[in-house]
């Protein structure tokens, strides 16, 4: 492949929900532009984009790939993107690094729960889109339908640019509406053949091309002044207009397609190079320093030094391990040193790749806006910058949503627990948005994800490549106690062993303060009754104290700590004696003190259909929950509901595949610590006897 600048490169995320065709539509892409010489399938598993072998196994895209092919002079490297929210952060990577999107939709179900969300990613990220429907061929097709839900769903302008000639198994082509003409598929699969608009067609089409004109002109006070004069506006000028109401989203572009009729490809690649940016057009990247923390900025020039951003890593069975980076300014050349700035270490790339799905290009350049590969280099993450070795850059962090999907996990025998853990490590590199923490409360192994498909993923690949046994089960809570009322506690240490003894004594007062502030200590010895050397013992004392409470041993939280008295001896005190004082004299206080247990409560928001909206309510009352309030969707899209409520954790560690089974997979959720609540009467009693046989029954291990 040959090389290409920054204006004749094209960076294009294909977004949908799962089973809309993106994969097929890339996968035609690249069958039409003479990049592949056989057309894959789906079922098959031989498509280029879902090369993984969980991908080809599931049927279902389950990590983005990337496939480059040449159309019109210019490069356009397709980011294929998984539709299912258990990947949602590979879809908000491709955001981050793709210059345009197109929106793929289902002529049938129309907009879904999924295509909100992944709309509301492009928003994040400002990246401009058009929209295609596809599968036109379908029973119930309505095109004009999907249409008008995308305007009343998104309150913004979405203009036809194409109308299909028969709906369902009548449909057989499209009318270009710039163009005006009509687009048959020519019987080769690779091309189309126009002819004129049919009779029965041409006022419809005229009305639609009409208000594309309109819509075009928009973009241009010249063009409006020729509109209004009554002058027709050529096909060019309709097509700048286009492009400039794409880039400053005044309104978004929407045509039609069938992968299986073979018509509307061509034009949506037209319309890719045509309406689209190029990374030129992205403007400024604000970074900063590492060093300084001044900012620092970078553009999209070949002269700038050198910055790219890595948002994708995985692991090949026989490439190792590989880094998709998008070049953000300058130029990479094959061989340069380049720097890690989060971890300050340089090295060369020796070997530079275009990537066609696991295919793997050698390229001696990647130009500014260009999107390369690294491989088996050490020490990268995804979300890292790489820059000049001299002229340091870090780009801002990526965002991404917080995991929802929680599982305790452990390998069946004890000898493979260690490359376990090592594999789950591994893993949690690849994807930020796979989280794995050992919680020393509660002695668990715990991961953390988006839902049940992405861990079904991950362990899937640790176990065909290790053969380690795993088991998972939900996690247990880690709660926390307190104390509801103020009280004193004493304790004196006195112990006797030959030599030197051990001796000291502390008097407290504890009272209750707000969870979030944890623990406060207040020194009020006056008169020398505890030497000023004795008291960090105390407090040492106290804080080992707070670890371990007195109901359930949960570490403790929202307690002030008053030492007002206290006595020693002048040979067996130490601090050590005043440490194991202030513990004892604080268990002693806290159990004068009312003490309680806190459970965690979530911030949780619900995105679900008015059809399902009944069902999440009642069982999000049946989980301990407080509602507090119930919206529209974004931008004021009646159609979804954006449920709020806080709840209990407790109820919500398998709240992912519940939701799914409730509403029929239609209803997407995200959740995010709020705050901890007393937790009384007979859920407490459970769970500090539960508690507590757990403990006996580790002691005696």
């Amino acid at each position: 492949m040959k090389e290409y600048g920054t204006e004749n490169i094209r960076n294009v995320a294909i977004i949908g929900h799962t089973g809309v065709g993106k994969t097929m539509l890339i996968e035609n892409a690249l069958y039409q532009a003479g990049q592949i010489q056989t057309l894959g399938s789906i079922e098959q598993g031989n498509t280029v984009c879902d090369f993984d072998e969980e991908a080809i196994k599931r049927k279902i895209s389950v990590q983005m790939a990337l496939a480059t092919c040449e159309f019109k002079g210019n490069k356009i490297n397709f980011i294929d993107t998984p539709g299912s929210p258990d990947f949602t952060g590979d879809t908000r990577a491709s955001m981050r690094v793709a210059d345009g999107a197109v929106v793929l939709l289902d002529a049938v179900a129309g907009i879904e729960i999924g295509t909100e969300t992944l709309w509301h990613y492009a928003d994040d990220y400002q990246v401009p889109r058009i929209v295609c429907v596809n599968k036109m061929d379908k029973e119930h097709a309505n095109f004009l339908g999907v249409l008008a839900s995308l305007q009343e769903k998104f309150h913004k302008p979405c203009v036809a640019i194409q109308l299909p000639i028969g709906e369902g198994p009548a449909f057989k082509g499209i009318v270009d509406l710039i163009h005006m003409q009509a687009v048959y598929p020519d019987g080769t699969g690779h091309g189309v053949k126009r002819e004129a608009i049919p009779a029965e067609m041409q006022a419809d089409a005229e009305a639609w091309r009409s208000k594309l004109v309109d819509a075009a002109a928009e973009s241009d006070d010249a063009l409006i002044e020729k509109v209004l004069d009554g002058k027709t506006l050529t096909d060019e000028e309709i097509i700048a207009g286009i492009r400039t109401c794409v880039l400053t989203y005044k309104f978004i572009p929407v045509g039609c397609c069938s992968l299986s009729v073979k018509v509307g490809l061509q034009l949506l690649m037209n319309e890719i190079i045509d309406s689209l940016p190029s990374p030129a057009y992205r403007g400024e990247y604000i970074g900063k320093d590492p060093d300084t923390g001044a900012e620092v900025v970078r553009h999209p020039k070949a002269d700038e030094p050198f910055a790219g951003f890595v948002f994708k890593t995985y692991t090949d069975q026989y490439a190792g391990r590989i880094c998709l980076v998008r070049v953000r300014a300058g130029v990479l050349a094959k061989d340069a040193e380049i720097l890690n700035p989060r971890t300050g270490t340089k090295f060369r790339a020796s070997h530079l790749y275009s990537m066609d799905g696991k295919k793997q290009i050698e390229i001696n350049t990647g130009w500014t806006g260009d999107i390369l590969a690294l491989v088996k280099v050490e020490g990268v993450m995804c979300g890292d910058t790489l820059s000049d070795k001299d002229k340091k850059y870090i780009a801002p962090p990526m965002v991404l949503p917080s995991p929802v999907y929680f599982l305790a996990i452990h390998a069946k025998q004890k000898k493979d627990e260690e490359k376990l853990n090592s594999m789950l490590i591994k893993a949690a590199e690849d994807d930020p948005t796979f989280h794995v923490k050992f919680n020393a409360e509660t002695r668990e192994t715990v991961i953390e994800a988006m839902g049940s498909q992405q861990v079904d993923v991950v362990l899937s690949r640790i176990m065909s490549r290790t053969k380690i046994e795993v088991e998972t089960t939900v996690p247990k809570v880690a709660y926390r106690e307190t104390i509801t009322k103020p009280a004193q506690g004493h304790h004196k240490h006195k112990k006797q062993s030959g030599g030197h003894g051990q001796y000291g004594e502390v008097y407290i007062e504890v009272k209750p303060i707000d969870p979030s502030e944890n623990f406060s200590f207040e020194d009020a010895i006056v008169g020398g009754a505890i030497p000023r050397n004795f008291i960090p013992g105390v407090e040492k004392g106290l804080h080992e104290g707070m670890a371990a409470g007195v109901l359930a041993a949960y570490p403790m939280t929202g307690v002030h700590v008053k030492l007002y008295d206290g006595t020693f001896h002048d040979v067996d005190s130490s601090e050590m004696s005043f440490k194991i004082a202030g513990r004892m004299a604080l268990r002693d206080a806290v159990a004068k003190a009312g003490p309680v247990l806190l459970e965690p409560v979530m911030d949780l928001t619900v995105f679900v259909g008015e059809d399902a909206y009944g069902s999440v309510i009642s069982d999000l009352n049946s989980r301990r929950g407080r509602l507090m309030g119930s919206d529209e969707g974004d931008d004021g899209a009646a159609a979804v509901k954006k449920v709020r409520a806080k709840v209990p954790l407790a109820e919500l560690l398998k709240y992912a595949a519940d939701l799914k089974s409730l509403t029929s997979g239609k209803a997407t959720f995200e959740m995010s610590f709020s705050h901890y609540d007393p937790l009384t009467g007979r859920a407490a009693e459970q769970i500090v006897a539960s508690r507590k046989a757990e403990l006996e029954a580790l002691d005696k291990e």
